[in-house]
């Protein structure tokens, strides 16, 4: 289902259970780069990421529990029907390459309630996901080769809007911060831990912006007011939240240890 850029399957995202993305490999040194994480105000409301929603409305679906609650489209739920639980970081990882991508090109008309097509990312998405035959396809049945175009259309532009949610949030939560300047930089969004949601997301820019401070950390007070934290550098910050922020990958376990 899920055929990763450049063709890779899914296992290729993924390093002992953790989820890799591979924006970031895509920045360059790490040391022109700048982190910068913003933590929500309102914990609760950002609980969850795109693909948690997924992953319930797909087991919903599956317990027969009803469509009347479903916010995803059930072409897209069929279409992730029996993937493994390690599928959806994985998914949130390619939505944050998309998004990464949206930014990066797009941040200045990424204004409020902005939708805006570019080709290039469409095919991106198209790409990345393979196209599931047609049931009796090609086993001499007599479905249509076109019957299930419009469902596979719906599948990926379903995708390409949750791309531009996910920029969206990012790019109105960064915007509460006056002096951060964003234009014309390469994004990239790092993932966080899984049970995180988007209580923190991180932003790696590069190159260096002039002046800028190596690392920033915003906390709202309140809804749309942040406060720059006085923490300047990242190894200021707890280790346990430097994972948590993704700003670090957490050691390899060796074989045998809990």
């Amino acid at each position: 289902m899920l055929a990763g850029p450049k063709g890779k399957g899914c296992r290729d995202y993924l390093e002992n259970g953790r989820c890799i993305a591979p924006t970031i490999k895509a920045l360059g040194s790490p040391v022109t780069a700048r982190s910068w994480c913003h933590q929500a105000w309102n914990l609760e409301d950002k609980r969850f990421t795109h693909t948690d929603i997924l992953s319930f409305d797909v087991a919903s679906y599956a317990r027969r529990d009803g469509d009347s609650d479903l916010v995803t489209p059930l072409s897209v739920i069929r279409f992730l029907m029996g993937q493994r639980a390690r599928v959806y970081p994985v998914l949130q990882s390619m939505l944050y390459r998309y998004a990464s991508f949206l930014l990066s090109r797009h941040w200045s008309a990424l204004l409020p309630g902005a939708y805006l097509w570019d080709d290039e990312l469409y095919e991106m998405i198209r790409r990345d996901f393979r196209q599931p035959e047609p049931k009796g396809v090609g086993k001499g049945g007599t479905a249509e080769p076109d019957c299930w175009v419009p469902e596979w259309v719906e599948i990926i532009e379903h995708f390409y809007r949750l791309t531009h949610e996910i920029a969206h949030e990012f790019r109105s939560r960064f915007s509460q911060a006056s002096f951060l300047s964003l234009g014309a930089v390469q994004m990239s969004v790092l993932p966080v831990a899984d049970d995180l949601g988007y209580k923190v997301i991180t932003l790696v820019v590069s190159p260096a912006l002039i002046d800028a401070k190596a690392f920033v950390w915003l906390k709202e007070e309140r809804s749309g007011v942040v406060k720059l934290r006085p923490l300047t550098v990242e190894s200021e910050v707890y280790l346990q939240n430097r994972y948590d922020f993704g700003l670090l990958t957490p050691p390899k376990r060796r074989a045998g240890k809990p």
